[in-house]
């Protein structure tokens, strides 16, 4: 059976943009984020099944890290101070309960950090970017071409469903 592979998290969406070198507060930073939203990083094991990868060879492979499924948009006050969700998932009738805990306590702690990182170095932040900043409860495994339910208690929710490309030649 072919399983997809998400974390729960939280984008943050840029809306101005952060300008290379300069500093800047974590009240300026909240004001320049116009949105929060539901968010699931995807991931893809990109090695082939009989071999075990190294943490650096998957660290250099961005963690599996596939892309990015934006969900609805979120009360931005609580989510900048949502350091633990109970995250409730729904598929085939059964829900599967996690104790969601950001890893970093709030997650906005480490956007301050990467905010203000990167424009030290001369890297802007362009209005639109969506940032991402940690899981809630890891990689957790679906069923694909099944509909799912994700609740964020508290926060939200959002039904998708994941189905698998085929390619042909």
């Amino acid at each position: 059976m072919v399983l997809a592979l998400i974390e729960p998290e939280i984008a943050f969406v840029v809306g101005q943009t952060f300008e290379a070198h300069r500093h800047y507060s974590e009240a300026e930073i909240n004001q320049q984020i116009s949105a929060t939203h539901m968010a699931l990083e995807l991931i893809q094991q990109r090695f082939s099944r009989d071999y075990s990868a190294s943490f650096v060879e998957k660290l250099a492979d961005g963690l599996s890290n596939q892309g990015l499924y934006l969900g609805p948009e979120i009360d931005k006050a609580k989510a900048l101070m949502a350091s633990k969700i109970q995250i409730l998932v729904t598929q085939q009738q059964t829900t599967n309960t996690y104790d969601g805990c950001h890893p970093c306590d709030l997650p906005a702690s480490p956007l301050y950090w990467l905010v203000n990182f990167l424009t030290a170095r001369g890297i802007e932040i362009t209005a639109g970017q969506a940032i991402i900043t940690g899981s809630y409860c890891g990689v957790l495994k679906v069923d694909m071409d099944k509909p799912l339910q994700i609740e964020y208690q508290g926060l939200g929710k959002m039904s998708l469903s994941f189905s698998e490309l085929s390619l042909s030649q």
